[in-house]
């Protein structure tokens, strides 16, 4: 990680990683540092109890404060303390996805969750052009370029939460109807855009606190997004939701009888 410092969230209470002494040390740094000989050694996991009151620790796993309503157990795979573990995304995400089936209640921090926790919005990249994604506001933003937008809500969910619809390379814009296509039919191709959860699991999580930390451990933050391209002639099902959707705004059809008066379609109640 390049800014040289490990951090893991043990039930939602941001704790350094000491590689060098072997330590956990306090987010605050208020705290004294754990040492790992201090832990319980189970083998492949170091296991401790934490005190959801006040976020003290019990190393020596007392059976009294096993008992306590506010104390949760603890599980930390040993690679965690190794400096290789710390370059690997693909195994931070491993063990983070362990802890979320698990319930170990810890969530390891790599680079892109690191700058997102500081701030910093995910990107994605829409043939080509890299956008910021903006998910409460519900849109995406081009980089460097603030005036082209794209708003997910004129795209289509799917089944699956993703969103589909018809991109213009030229504009860079959303091609809302069927005279945008066809205006533009050389440039447009069809998009998937990855669900919520992909999209910004920081946004997406429920609840706040250790509930959310346990969410995003399940639900890794990319450092850049990529969105599916295909010809506009293969998005049948976008096109047929674009196809209802236009419909149910047509007004209603008018027809007439044999006295030539205008009537609406239906029957009279």
């Amino acid at each position: 990680m390049a800014n040289m410092e490990y951090w893991i969230y043990l039930n939602g209470v941001p704790f350094t990683v000491d590689t060098v002494n072997n330590e956990l040390q306090y987010g605050d740094r208020l705290h004294e540092p754990v040492s790992l000989n201090h832990l319980k050694d189970e083998g492949q996991f170091y296991s401790l109890l934490l005190n959801r009151s006040d976020n003290s620790l019990f190393t020596g796993m007392l059976h009294a404060a096993e008992e306590n309503a506010d104390v949760i157990r603890l599980v930390i795979p040993k690679v965690v303390f190794e400096e290789r573990f710390w370059d690997n995304d693909a195994q931070i995400n491993s063990i983070n996805k362990m802890s979320y089936e698990r319930d170990w209640n810890i969530l390891a921090v790599n680079q892109p969750l690191f700058d997102r926790l500081n701030g910093n919005y995910p990107l994605i990249d829409i043939a080509g052009s890299e956008f910021v994604i903006d998910l409460r506001h519900r849109e995406l933003q081009k980089y460097k370029s603030w005036d082209v937008r794209i708003d997910l809500d004129e795209l289509y969910k799917n089944k699956l939460g993703q969103y589909e619809g018809f991109y213009d390379l030229k504009t860079q814009q959303i091609c809302s109807s069927s005279k945008a296509i066809e205006a533009g039919a050389q440039n447009v191709v069809g998009i998937i855009i990855p669900e919520d959860t992909k999209l910004d699991p920081f946004v997406s999580a429920p609840g706040q606190g250790a509930a959310a930390m346990k969410f995003i451990a399940g639900h890794p933050v990319s450092a850049l997004l990529v969105a599916t391209i295909l010809p506009a002639s293969e998005m049948k099902s976008a096109q047929e939701m674009m196809k209802n959707q236009q419909n149910a705004k047509q007004p209603p059809v008018l027809k007439h009888d044999q006295t030539g008066k205008a009537r609406r379609k239906g029957k009279r109640l």
